[in-house]
């Protein structure tokens, strides 16, 4: 799967060297909000070891990079790579002050519209996985045998673009952004393979840089 998407992301690298292609590149990072239920068999880590209340703090980011070209006036057909991380920090266990995190990633094909000029919306979907992780010994021994999660993940944003210099080539894209992602992870047990299937969100406010333009345009301010 990701191989395909790979394909895709190279299908559209060679479509917005041409020069009557007009291309699309942004790249940013965002701080958010998000939460994350990890179950199996109708056990939730997350609610059972009460994480929300047991974490010092509870912080979220994220990261995103587009790549396409246009498809249309003011409509761009895009693949993006992006990942958020649900991070659970300073959690008081036996051993010290331990974290938890579950990250969560994306790739796949995506549009990005521009109903005005410096307003951007924009949605990707396609494949999502996950990867838990933890410096907590205990649960990191039990779930040792735990591989990444796959499945679903789509990712939704909303940006004022910050055209810069008189080409308006380059800009400054700050905004809001909603990512979901749906995976399964299985670990191998004794006697069996349990599943855990993820669900997590996050709501973030992020700032990208952006370039577009043709290719024979010169100067990016």
């Amino acid at each position: 799967m990701i191989k395909f998407f790979m394909l895709i992301l190279g299908i559209c690298v060679c479509l917005s060297l041409s020069a009557q292609s007009q291309y699309y590149f942004d790249a940013g990072l965002g701080l958010g909000w998000g939460t994350t239920s990890f179950k199996s068999d109708g056990f939730d880590l997350v609610k059972k070891t009460d994480l929300e209340n047991e974490a010092d703090s509870h912080t979220g980011m994220l990261m995103s990079v587009k790549v396409g070209y246009e498809v249309y006036p003011n409509l761009f057909a895009t693949i993006e790579w992006g990942s958020i991380s649900d991070n659970y920090n300073d959690i008081d266990t036996d051993f010290g002050k331990k974290y938890i995190q579950f990250s969560s990633h994306l790739i796949g094909p995506g549009l990005v519209y521009y109903p005005l000029e410096n307003l951007q919306i924009a949605g990707t979907a396609g494949y999502g996985w996950s990867i838990f992780d933890t410096n907590e010994p205990e649960v990191r021994e039990y779930f040792d045998d735990l591989d990444n999660g796959s499945g679903f993940a789509y990712n939704l944003s909303a940006a004022y673009d910050f055209s810069l210099g008189k080409t308006k080539m380059s800009g400054l894209l700050f905004g809001v952004n909603w990512f979901q992602s749906l995976t399964t992870a299985t670990q191998d047990m004794y006697w069996e393979k349990d599943k855990w299937k993820q669900n997590s969100s996050m709501f973030s406010i992020f700032l990208k840089y952006r370039i577009k333009g043709k290719l024979e345009q010169k100067g990016y301010f």
